[in-house]
């Protein structure tokens, strides 16, 4: 369990709440997704899961993520929920919504957030326009990483990654480069696609619960340059 910021004060008010089954009478209600609610206070984000969900993975994934600038910071966790920065600005999914245009840039963060965990043997699954934000500063941010999992083989998942980066440049507006971007990717057809087909459920069961404990330790972030990141996006989805 790791604190940084968190007062003991505010660590114990919302323990309070949560044990009492009170923030929905004392905090604003942020959002809602399978896994929990998450809530407001101050300049924090309380998530708080359901009791039925056996998948409580943010935590873990995002203490090992805290080097990135693209994901919040996690300040304190314990097993009902975990605090974190709360994200000032708007989903994706609002600012269509509101009928805002989207950009090439804004699109462009997002393919490198996704190759730079891949480089780094994670795989971002589920990756959608409801968790992803742009901020006051125009950064784009990943509010849910619940279930984002580390894998040595993030090969296997290359095809479903373009498709997820497909699909969510088309729900952003950018209708063109869809059918060139398929006709590059690397795998259909191939020996790993078929295996890929075959062992993806065993092999995400398999890295997202049994890691080494010597991967737990590890941190995957250091300084990259944007000109590195552009060059991985590049090799990653060229053929």
């Amino acid at each position: 369990m790791r604190e940084r910021y968190t007062d003991q004060e505010t660590i114990h008010y919302v323990q309070n709440l949560v044990s009492h089954n009170r923030l929905d009478h004392q905090l604003p209600l942020l959002g809602e997704g399978l896994s929990g609610k998450v809530y407001g206070l101050e300049d924090y984000a309380i998530k708080v899961y359901k009791d039925d969900y056996s998948e409580k993975n943010d935590s873990y994934m995002l203490h090992h993520l805290q080097d990135h600038s693209a994901f919040p910071t996690l300040h304190y966790h314990e097993d009902k929920f975990m605090i974190v920065d709360r994200i000032q600005g708007n989903t994706l999914a609002d600012s269509i919504k509101a009928g805002e245009k989207l950009s090439d840039h804004q699109f462009a963060q997002i393919e490198d957030i996704v190759t730079d965990l891949y480089d780094h043997g994670i795989v971002a699954q589920d990756l959608h326009l409801h968790n992803m934000m742009i901020d006051h500063d125009g950064k784009m941010k990943v509010i849910d990483v619940g279930r984002f999992f580390h894998t040595d083989y993030p090969e296997l998942y290359q095809d479903i990654l373009e498709d997820q980066l497909n699909l969510t440049q088309y729900h952003m507006g950018f209708f063109s480069s869809i059918k060139d971007k398929l006709k590059k990717k690397k795998y259909y057809g191939s020996s790993s696609h078929r295996r890929y087909r075959k062992h993806s459920s065993s092999d995400y069961r398999h890295h997202r619960h049994h890691s080494s404990s010597s991967r737990r330790k590890r941190h995957y972030y250091g300084s990259s340059s944007s000109h590195h990141r552009r060059h991985k996006r590049k090799s990653f989805f060229s053929s």
